[in-house]
């Protein structure tokens, strides 16, 4: 059995935008602190239910960058702001494949489970 797992790369750029405070101008104090102290190691097994908050932060971050991206006229600033929603998109993506890959590990456990305890 294949299950997802998260990218190293994905891994990184969620590191990458937390620690270099990316998306600081982009949540409320509340949420970037939130995010700041989410553990992206948990995100493997999904400890403490960690994937649906980094998913829950990063739309909303989306969706603040969507609307400055409406606003903004200059370039450079577009061109970069466009980058961090890719990257956004991209974790967002994996977050929810590996949300399902756990679900199905959960799944699968509980079946073989049932049918180890069923021929006793």
């Amino acid at each position: 059995m294949n299950y997802y797992v998260t990218p190293d790369e994905v891994l990184q750029n969620i590191s990458y935008l937390i620690y270099e405070n990316i998306l600081e101008e982009h949540l409320s104090k509340e949420d970037f602190m939130k995010l700041k102290n989410l553990n992206v190691e948990h995100i493997h097994t999904n400890m403490g239910n960690v994937i649906d908050e980094y998913e829950r932060l990063f739309e909303k971050a989306n969706q603040k960058l969507k609307l400055t991206l409406d606003v903004n006229t200059v370039t450079t600033i577009i061109i970069h702001d466009e980058y961090i929603m890719n990257m956004l998109y991209e974790i967002i993506e994996s977050l929810k494949n590996r949300k399902d890959a756990i679900r199905n590990i959960t799944m699968d456990v509980l079946k073989k489970r049932e049918e180890c305890c069923c021929y006793y």
